[in-house]
């Protein structure tokens, strides 16, 4: 069945928490005694009656429409009786502040107002409280009848779910069948596999490496999301004649969700042998198998497994282990963690296909014999329908095949415009081959994928916000132990991550779905999530639960008009492509008519909206707990903000009129994340340590004349991220340590900033030393501190767990401290430090001996030190920096003294802005394979003349002295993919020289050579380019008579007067040069695409 799995994500989010509630003291106390006890009793007797034939259901909706309307009412009943309950939580946070209050004295509070004087009315009725006041007892009264009328019109609604399921004869305890998926074999058909030629080589590479120190049988894992290749791949190495011949034996196994140790054993042990075994003792097997293998070099696929279980795969390999050296197991998974349970010695993340490869795969089964040119309009619509698959060669080979048999256009159209489940079920092989990983995830991380599919395709989803989402929605259960529910929610996040529902972005801080992922959780997620792609919002059910659109530049009211229709919505979340240069309009009717409607928000986003205030009835949403207010106009918070209680997540970033924060901001006592960084606060609201449940704070404005001073970040013993901002309003040494950061055992990041040319030097020094954290900090970065040394506790090895520093803009600090025995940095940032001369001895040890100086150091970057001349090595260079992978100088024109010699590992150098410096010395960095050097005027040789002959870039910018030349042995590099050279270069007039630049070469850009006047032989040679940009030569007049590299596929011609003209389309003379590249641009003009 298509849709049998489905229904579990959703019940799983709303059912469950439903239980829990169930069991917390305060809903006990409410239903306690009486009738409403009998009514307490029903509930749970009603929800476990529908849950117990809830799995039967789920697999009989595909076939009956009516069970699917039964699950849709179900689920409405259960967010029905979610919401009830979260509102009697609600009520019983207010009695606490009240109460609270009274303590104080603040009982007669003036502040709140009526909106407080509601809520007391409201506690005394929920909790039996009753006033003298005559007033008060009606209204409490009423507000009881109102609360056991909305539950019982619940438990009549689930009651009669209850009684429905015999009508359509729902079975209890009946488990979900699971989607059952062909075994593969061996065999593979080389014709029809496209773009895998670079990963069979890589994969041969690693499979037939000798390792004289292996310990025990390899495993390589092939590890990618469903569709991708990661048999077909395994199929080719297994095939290849090379591998072939290199093993004694091979064997193939298709493993499968089940994971049955014994079939596994002898499926393998058949395929070694080639023969048929009807053993059916375990051990015996084992047995057998473990003396065919012995001494014998075999490798040994074991296709698509998916247990995790490490004593399974312990037994399973038993009598692997007695192969000879040389031997190897590859298996194909989803899933990293499957990879790290077999303790895989290598993992191959499979990439998607290029749109070429995966358009040729396409092609072949749509059109087969027919020819291309024969049919452009399909051909244009295939094109489309090949980017609607995103390198997914399962889709692409399932879409092709569909389309060969369809020679009408518009059933082409129905296809590119159809979802992965409007397919024909008996053809189409996407949907079950993606939705068995829906499959095999727990019911917790079900519902946090399903929830995704709020968000557009190709949409980069921010890691710390989606976490944050799911716990708002209530999705991330109360952790055991020190962890807390975000911990919980980024543990979610990456197991989605490694089963290969979500993927890495290029942006480390966001994740993203592939587009037929996005289809699959809008499948799983069914008519409750909605988002709004189309010109026109329409089509959305009443009883949808959360919707996410993109910004538009003018969202009126006319966009959201369908959603008066959706009275329960829980999630509003307009989003933006990427940072906008302005905010969006937004009708006031929106904020001020509709958002009083949505009472049941859970979350709410107006961020990039160009709103100035929110309207008075915010204190009506209740059941709020993320509201993202960024990047909009607001100068002011309502009052009615602050009362709440339920909020957890404020975003106010980028507010930058905004300068206060209300004062009762401080009863928000549930208060998680607060960032209000970009803003212009001035100071913190008094009694600011009230916010215990604080876990993130982007600004702490400390306070001098008036609101919070440092004391009260004493009180927030929670905190996990941390910024101090305007640390010279901290007036002694004793105020600072008042913020008791060394107590602050799970603070990870933090950032201490003074405000530039308003501190003073020996207050500053004194603030530092008090601010020491606890030893557990991660992340430090200091900015803008005034002392003239830092502190001693800076680079204290019980510092063992810091990863990454930053010493930004320290300007009177004339030395660095001794950093080198931090164990675990990783990162280094050096930054505007005007008094930095040296970098000497005092950087590496504080006296210690034996340990060598920043043994885990991959990143150093020192950037704008406008003073410093000199970097000494340490008496013991050899062992210095002996991971560091990353290396950046720029912005030092005074650097005379050489860099040190020996960064064995050293994988990237930047060298930019160092005028002074005259040679470097690169003949020990083996290991270097990106080089940028620019900006540097008397930079004239490499000391050991040649480069390091690993490099794959070297680009080099505005060096005027600093000519390529034969000596540094670019010709012989055997890596050297990409070469830049821009500006400079004053006496060159002919480039490339023959045998100058490699074979291997992919990438050439030449650019600002202003005497260029010739393109020399040896860009003839350079067989593997493939792209070629030349811009900025005004003297280079025409291409070379011999032509340019067949291999090209992308010419870029900018800003070259001569050459532009002889290059136009048929009527340059030098077209028929260049007429065979695919992709010709000049002047950012398209000459020729194909």
């Amino acid at each position: 069945m298509v849709l049998e799995i489905f229904g579990e994500a959703f019940l799983s989010a709303v059912v469950g928490p439903l239980f829990e509630r169930l069991s917390s003291p305060l809903i006990e106390k409410f239903f306690g005694g009486g009738d409403r006890q009998k009514l307490f009793e029903k509930l749970r007797r009603d929800l476990l009656t529908v849950n117990a034939v809830l799995s039967d259901a789920e697999e009989k909706q595909i076939m009956n429409l009516n069970v699917k309307e039964w699950i849709n009412q179900l689920k409405d009943a259960a967010y029905q009786a979610d919401d009830l309950l979260d509102e009697i939580d609600t009520i019983g946070l207010r009695r606490k502040l009240e109460d609270e209050a009274k303590v104080k004295g603040k009982a007669k509070d003036k502040g709140k107002g009526k909106v407080m004087g509601v809520m007391a009315k409201q506690v005394r009725g929920l909790f039996g409280i009753h006033s003298p006041c005559n007033e008060d007892n009606e209204s409490s009264l009423k507000l009881d009848e109102k609360i056991e009328s909305r539950l019982e019109k619940i438990l009549d609604r689930l009651g009669c779910l209850a009684e429905e399921r015999d009508v359509l004869n729902l079975k209890e305890s009946v488990r979900v069948k699971q989607p059952s998926m062909l075994p593969t074999t061996s065999l593979v058909d080389e014709f029809e596999v496209f773009g895998r030629c670079k990963d069979k080589v890589e994969l041969k590479k690693i499979l037939l490496a000798g390792n004289a120190q292996e310990n025990g049988i390899p495993v390589i894992a092939i590890v990618g999301i469903g569709g991708v290749g990661k048999t077909t791949l395994a199929q080719l190495v297994y095939n290849d004649s090379d591998v072939e011949n290199r093993f004694d034996v091979r064997g193939w196994a298709y493993v499968s969700e089940e994971f049955d140790i014994f079939k596994v054993t002898r499926t393998i042990y058949n395929s070694v042998t080639s023969e048929d075994c009807n053993v059916r003792d375990l051990n015996v097997l084992q047995v057998k198998l473990k003396a065919t293998l012995n001494g014998k070099k075999y490798m040994l696929v074991l296709d698509n497994i998916w247990n995790e279980n490490f004593i399974d795969w312990d037994l399973l390999s038993s009598p692997l282990k007695v192969g000879a050296s040389g031997s190897r197991i590859i298996v194909t998974t989803r899933n990293h963690s499957v990879a790290t349970t077999m303790g895989a010695s290598v993992t191959y993340n499979l990439p998607h296909l290029s749109d070429k490869d995966c358009w040729s795969l396409f092609a072949k089964h749509a059109f087969r014999t027919s020819k291309l040119e024969e049919h452009p309009t399909f051909k244009e619509i295939g094109e489309d329908i090949v980017k609607k698959c995103q390198g997914l060669p399962i889709a692409a080979k399932t879409l092709g095949a569909l389309l060969h048999s369809k020679v009408e256009v518009e059933e082409w159209r129905r296809i590119l415009n159809s979802k992965i489940w409007d397919l024909p079920n008996d053809k189409s092989s996407i949907l079950p081959a993606l939705r068995v990983s829906y499959y095999h995830l727990p019911p917790h991380l079900k519902q946090c994928f399903a929830y995704c599919s709020i968000f557009p395709k190709g949409h980069e989803i921010e890691k710390e916000k989606v976490v944050l989402l799911w716990m708002a929605e209530g999705f991330l259960p109360k952790p055991n132990g020190k962890d807390t529910k975000e911990e919980v929610g980024y543990e979610y996040l990456r197991e989605l991550l490694s089963r290969s529902l979500f993927q890495s972005s290029q942006n480390e801080l966001c994740v993203v779905m592939h587009d037929l992922v996005n289809d699959l959780a809008q499948y799983a997620s069914g008519d409750f999530c909605y988002k709004f792609e189309d010109a026109k919002l329409s089509g959305i059910w009443e009883n949808a639960r959360h919707f996410a659109c993109l910004l538009d530049r003018f969202d009126g009211p006319d966009k959201f008009l369908a959603l008066d229709e959706v009275k329960s919505l829980r999630t509003f979340l307009p989003l933006t492509c990427s940072n906008p240069s302005q905010c969006f309009a937004l009708s006031d009717i929106v904020i001020s008519e509709w958002l009083q409607k949505m009472k049941y928000l859970r979350v709410l986003s107006v961020s990039w909206y160009a709103i100035n205030k929110l309207p008075d009835s915010l204190h009506e949403l209740t059941h709020l707990r993320y509201l993202d207010l960024s990047h909009t106009l607001i100068s002011e918070l309502p009052s009615s903000l602050c009362s709440l209680y339920n909020l957890q997540t404020l975003f106010l970033s980028n507010c930058g009129d905004l300068t206060a924060l209300p004062p009762k901001i401080v009863d928000l006592i549930n208060l998680r994340h607060l960032d209000v960084s970009g803003t212009n606060l001035k100071e913190m609201p008094c009694e600011f340590g009230r916010l215990k449940s604080l876990r993130v704070l982007t600004d702490f404005v400390v306070g001098r004349d008036s609101g919070s001073k440092i004391s009260e970040l004493g009180k927030l013993s929670q905190l996990r991220t941390l910024c101090i901002i305007r640390l010279q309003n901290v007036v002694s040494a004793t105020e600072a340590s008042e913020a008791n950061l060394k107590s602050k055992e799970y603070l990870s990041e933090l950032i201490f900033k003074w405000t530039t040319g308003t501190n003073d030097v020996n207050n500053g020094i004194e603030v530092l030393d008090n601010l020491q954290p606890h030893k557990n900090l991660k992340k430090l970065i200091i900015e803008n501190y005034s002392g003239t040394r830092f502190s001693d506790w800076l680079g204290n090895p019980i510092f063992c767990n810091m990863v990454s520093l930053s010493l930004r803009s320290c300007k009177n600090c004339m030395s660095l401290p001794a950093l080198g025995h931090l164990s675990s940095l990783q990162e280094l940032y050096i930054e505007k430090m005007e008094g930095l001369e040296r970098v000497d001895q005092g950087f590496y040890w504080n006296g210690q001996f034996g340990v060598k100086s920043f043994r885990s150091l991959k990143t150093l970057s020192f950037k704008e030190l406008s003073h410093w001349t000199h970097w000494i090595p340490s008496a013991n260079e050899h062992e210095e920096f002996p991971t560091l992978q990353v290396l950046h100088i720029q912005g030092c024109p005074e650097l005379i003294g050489r860099l040190p010699k020996h960064l064995f590992s050293l994988k990237t150098l930047v060298v930019s802005g160092c005028w002074k410096l005259q040679a470097l010395s690169l003949g020990l960095f083996t290991k270097l394979q990106k080089l940028e050097l620019s900006n540097c005027a008397d930079l004239s040789q490499f000391s050991e003349c040649s480069l390091p002959l690993n490099l794959q870039s070297l680009i080099i910018t505005n060096c005027n002295n600093l000519t390529p030349q034969k000596d540094w042995g670019l010709h012989e590099m055997k890596y050297l993919t990409h070469f830049e050279i821009t500006g400079g270069c004053s006496m060159v007039v002919l480039f490339p020289e023959e045998e100058l630049l490699p074979n291997t070469l992919t990438s050439l850009r030449i650019s600002r050579l202003q005497n260029l006047t010739f393109l020399g032989k040896g860009l003839q040679h350079l067989t593997s380019l493939e792209k070629l940009e030349i811009s900025c030569c005004e003297k280079l007049k025409a291409m070379p008579a011999y032509g340019l590299p067949t291999s090209l596929s992308s010419l870029r011609i900018q800003n070259c007067s001569w050459l532009a003209d002889r290059c136009q389309k048929v009527r340059g003379v030098d077209w028929p040069k260049i007429s065979h590249i695919a992709n010709v641009y000049i002047n950012n003009i398209m000459e020729l695409e194909r």
